[in-house]
């Protein structure tokens, strides 16, 4: 996907008086990220027996709702186990949600993509997990397709496997100053920054190479671009479905 025309409004945010340092976390920042690791404990994808591989789009889709819905439950408890967010009132936390969740699930099925097999391993429930192929989706078009592969293909490398770096590029998701309607933009634009600034220098200290950790966080950064593009695409395609989950209706209906 092209986003030459786009402007990132993520990158070049964090004033660069922060970044002296690139050893370890101050006080603040430990407390910070601590509490951040601890939250998305409840993002941890269990590892069942696979039992079943999906054949057709119909299956496709239906297991994705059930993974779907499962990630924007983790998300909320997510959310409430960060002292910022139960900060907020109760409007700007809806909004929060409502339009973070399902960005936050496509960037974290990449815990659950096998990246040797071009496959999602969804688990249905505690006993069994079903494989999805990457390639059901070109009977919704080759360029979504070949663009959302190239998208999971590249975040692949990027995350490192690392669970660290895929936390805080949720909560920088979903502190997201520049959703509707929100009561509170320049606290919520604040905590977005906070994070973006434990992502940068967590890079900083995982890397050893401030050449390397820019390059990865600019990049992690403009993965939201894409996630942004992905949320649009699912949301017009969702409205042509018979049938959604009521969840998923909650979160997609203006």
């Amino acid at each position: 996907m092209d986003n030459s025309n786009n402007v990132n409004p993520y990158i070049n945010t964090i004033p660069k008086s922060l970044y002296d340092y690139n050893s370890q976390f101050n006080e603040l920042e430990y407390k910070r990220f601590t509490e951040l690791m601890i939250a998305s404990n409840v993002m941890f994808v269990n590892k069942t027996p696979i039992t079943s591989q999906v054949q057709s789009v119909e299956d496709f889709m239906y297991a994705i709702d059930v993974q779907r819905i499962n990630d924007i439950k983790n998300c909320v408890k997510l959310l409430k186990g960060l002292a910022v967010f139960r900060q907020q009132c109760d409007h700007d936390q809806l909004i929060l949600i409502k339009y973070g969740a399902l960005e936050i699930h496509t960037l974290r099925s990449i815990s659950y993509y096998d990246y040797q097999n071009e496959a999602f391993n969804i688990a249905i429930d505690e006993n069994n997990t079903t494989v999805l192929q990457l390639t059901l989706l070109k009977q919704f078009g080759c360029d979504l397709y070949n663009n959302f592969k190239l998208f999971l293909n590249s975040l692949y490398r990027l995350y490192d496997m690392d669970d660290n770096i895929l936390n805080l590029i949720t909560v920088i998701i979903l502190f997201n100053p520049n959703r509707p309607n929100l009561k509170h933009q320049e606290t919520i634009k604040l905590e977005q920054k906070v994070y973006m600034h434990l992502l940068k220098r967590y890079l900083t200290m995982k890397y050893q190479n401030d050449c390397e950790s820019s390059k990865r966080y600019l990049q992690l950064i403009n993965t939201l671009l894409d996630l942004n593009f992905y949320d649009k695409r699912y949301k017009e395609s969702s409205m042509s479905r018979p049938t959604l989950p009521a969840l998923i209706h909650e979160i997609i209906v203006e």
